[in-house]
């Protein structure tokens, strides 16, 4: 079940972060802050997006490795490390930057 729970952290993530825009869009008055809100909405989107293409594909080398033999787990590997880097820039990056973008700071991100 761990292994489960690391494949869907990041819809997690995701969806906790929609809420918490969704929450800061109702907050401000400001047209700039709204529309730079929304724009990290569909960032979210779009980051769940590519990340379910890359889960499809390892589903799809598991199945292929069932029917066509084992050397097509080989193939799990292509979808993996670039979902372990969307992992890294969600967990590390993203969240540095989202507050500093909302209310267009720079001078934070040098922290």
């Amino acid at each position: 079940m761990k292994i489960f729970e690391w494949f869907m952290e990041p819809y997690k993530f995701g969806i906790q972060e929609f809420k918490y825009l969704h929450s800061l869009f109702k907050e401000t008055d400001s047209k700039k802050e709204k529309a730079r809100i929304h724009k990290l909405r569909m960032a979210n989107m779009m980051f769940m997006a590519v990340y379910s293409l890359f889960l499809m594909g390892m589903v799809s080398a598991i199945l292929q490795a069932f029917i066509y033999g084992f050397m097509y787990l080989i193939a799990l590997f292509f979808p993996l490390i670039p979902m372990l880097v969307l992992r890294k820039i969600q967990k590390n990056t993203y969240l540095k930057i989202r507050d500093a973008y909302v209310k267009n700071n720079p001078a934070s991100l040098k922290k």
